[in-house]
């Protein structure tokens, strides 16, 4: 596998920058492209079903007011990208807006990609950005960037995969193999607790050599929480790509009450690279 596409879903708000320049730290590395996408609603997915002289009306102020809001949007997001343009990572992006509905429009350009990038959980994000993060992890089928509140300059070099044996962090790990060979430090964390022994933790490091990665196992106990102990150890190890499985137990019980996946990306510094 190679990373050879990148998109970005752009709104035109905070974070446009963070996730340009997370996609353009890893595109360098690995001589990718980058689609920048611009992701305008569609007014049938905020309408309600109304009918009559009066409701028209009423519904085509709301779709020009809606149109305004994206225009307007659109704009900012061009206007983010042409200040990146002095960045030889960034000079090359292409630019292109795409009519909605968001989900299932990310989700198209997505599976015609290698990887998205994304904004982590804030308590106070937009609705789109949480709807596209959301529907570039579960629907995509593709591995995800999470771009950290502080925009890297270098992303890969210094790689700390997460290691629990389990179905998405065997996923991400392939997801992440262009970068994992091309790193020039790679750990396999393994957190240790009281339940079962995780399992395959050599298997792993002998798969990541026949890829090209010389990597070594850190073992870590328990500190607090699995979330907690993963920032940790990557901000100890000096990680700039923390690699993992997102959601691998039920999401609405991980959404509800919280875990590891919704921690890390509450919590982390580092850029993320996660697969479901």
């Amino acid at each position: 596998m190679t990373i050879r596409k990148i998109v970005v879903p752009v709104h035109g708000h905070a974070g446009d920058r963070e996730r340009l320049i997370a996609a353009g730290a890893v595109a360098a590395r690995l001589s990718a492209r980058i689609e920048a996408v611009f992701l305008r609603h569609d007014p049938r997915e905020a309408l309600p079903f109304v009918t009559g002289y009066i409701a028209k009306d009423i519904t085509d102020q709301f779709t020009d007011a809606l149109k305004a809001e994206d225009d307007a949007a659109e704009a900012q997001a061009r206007a983010t990208l042409q200040e990146l343009s002095s960045d030889p990572r960034l000079a090359g992006v292409e630019f292109e807006a795409f009519p909605g509905p968001i989900e299932e429009t990310v989700v198209r350009r997505a599976r015609c990609a290698d990887l998205v990038a994304a904004s982590p959980y804030r308590a106070d994000e937009l609705a789109d950005i949480r709807r596209v993060r959301d529907a570039a992890l579960f629907d995509s089928g593709r591995p995800v960037l999470i771009a950290p509140p502080d925009a890297p300059s270098v992303v890969g070099s210094r790689c700390l995969v997460a290691w629990d044996g389990s179905a998405v962090a065997a996923r991400a790990v392939e997801a992440s193999l262009p970068l994992l060979s091309n790193a020039e430090e790679v750990n396999v964390l393994v957190v240790e607790t009281d339940g079962p022994r995780i399992r395959d933790t050599e298997e792993i490091i002998e798969y990541l050599d026949l890829h090209g990665a010389d990597a070594e196992i850190v073992r870590a106990p328990l500190q607090g929480t699995i979330g907690a102990t993963m920032v940790a150890q990557a901000e100890a190890l000096q990680t700039d790509l923390l690699i993992m499985g997102a959601y691998g137990h039920a999401w609405l019980r991980e959404h509800m009450l919280g875990g590891t996946t919704r921690y890390v990306m509450l919590e982390t510094r580092t850029a993320v690279l996660m697969a479901h």
